[in-house]
């Protein structure tokens, strides 16, 4: 009999064995004790995730030459496909703990993630859809750090899931202007594609100074064949405003956008600070992490906009 309640005792703990390395696959979504759902992506569905982005399909010649993981230009996203790796078991919990620390309400409560090498975009994290991509450089980096990145990539996920929330703190505590814009064809060629903050004729985002001159922020090469996606500079293009259309068009003038004090004084950013989408991910982590910067009109702006608009 001792030996039936052995045997019996030993295959359940076989079997709880086998249920709990299941649930730390890829693919298995989860919630922390703080409510937040989490999911780690395998292989096969980061791949799968995109496939049917037209950003893939629009990348110009410096996105190519700048990527030279891209094997086949016509054919990208099979180059992205085969350098998309498998979390381990520290990876997810190093992730998970950051991700704790954070409130439970609507930018934080639901992630997903996936992994990829250091030769996709050149290693900064990105997103695609609602899923975070990370190498394995960016989930090395202190707590401190990585939490401040997490935030920040969110951010991207949230601008697409919340469009009208952000575009109220870009056009209500930011000083930008929403309408139809037209950019040069010789400076769309030069800009970098970044699916975070991607051109979009039709409505999107300029800067307005005090003096009443726009500008439209963007990042671009600085090279005609970039060795990387780091070669780029962050300029401000100056824009023609029609009011009655609402329309806006870019003119043969460029400029560094640290070369407007309006801006400077009013965000105080020296990098990752082309576009509002990159601008407030930037202060919403400064705000959710122990990173310092000094206190400036657009990052106490952001904590009032997070303080009347988020639940």
């Amino acid at each position: 009999m001792k030996l039936v309640l052995i045997l019996i005792l030993c295959i359940f703990i076989v079997l709880l064995g086998i249920i709990i390395t299941n649930n730390k696959q890829e693919g298995f979504t989860s919630k922390n004790n703080k409510n937040k759902q989490i999911k780690f992506l395998n292989t096969d569905e980061a791949c799968s995730l995109i496939k049917d982005i037209d950003y893939f399909h629009n990348l110009t010649q410096s996105d190519l030459t700048a990527r030279k993981f891209i094997l086949d230009s016509k054919n990208v996203t099979e180059s992205y496909c085969h350098n998309y790796l498998h979390f381990n078991n520290d990876e997810k919990e190093k992730i998970t703990k950051a991700i704790q620390s954070l409130p439970d309400n609507e930018l934080f409560s639901k992630w997903s993630f996936a992994k990829m090498s250091i030769s996709v975009e050149d290693g900064f994290p990105h997103t695609h859809k609602d899923t975070i991509f990370l190498s394995e450089y960016t989930i090395n980096e202190e707590s401190d750090r990585l939490l401040f990145v997490l935030v920040h990539e969110q951010m991207h996920v949230m601008q697409r899931k919340k469009p009208e929330l952000f575009n109220k703190l870009y056009t209500k505590y930011y000083p930008f202007k929403r309408g139809k814009l037209e950019v040069l064809d010789k400076y769309q060629k030069r800009i970098r594609s970044n699916p975070d903050t991607r051109y979009i004729p039709d409505n999107d985002y300029v800067l307005k100074t005090e003096n009443g001159d726009y500008f439209y922020l963007c990042a671009y090469y600085g090279d005609k064949k970039p060795k990387n996606l780091g070669t780029v500079l962050y300029g401000a293009i100056n824009c023609e405003y029609d009011s009655k259309k609402n329309t806006y068009k870019t003119i043969d003038d460029i400029t560094s956008i640290d070369n407007i004090p309006d801006f400077n004084e009013f965000f105080n950013l020296r990098n990752n600070h082309y576009h509002p989408n990159e601008i407030s991910a930037e202060l919403i982590a400064m705000c959710y992490s122990k990173s310092n910067n000094e206190s400036c009109d657009a990052l106490d702006n952001t904590r009032i906009w997070l303080k009347e608009n988020i639940a």
